[in-house]
């Protein structure tokens, strides 16, 4: 989960719709692949929470 809190953090931080590309793409391919869909899917029900928040 750890990974998930950071990539929130960076988000958060950021308030752009650009910040999760750059993430998945630094996932390194020997990694859980389970854990690059939690990623995109944190996304699909953060980000747009975020951008009609702002």
């Amino acid at each position: 989960m750890s990974v998930v809190t950071g990539w929130v953090a960076w988000d958060e931080s950021s308030q752009h719709g650009f910040p999760w590309i750059s993430w998945t793409l630094s996932t390194p391919s020997g990694a859980d692949p389970r854990v690059t869909v939690v990623s995109t899917f944190v996304f699909v029900g953060c980000q747009p929470a975020r951008v009609c928040g702002s």
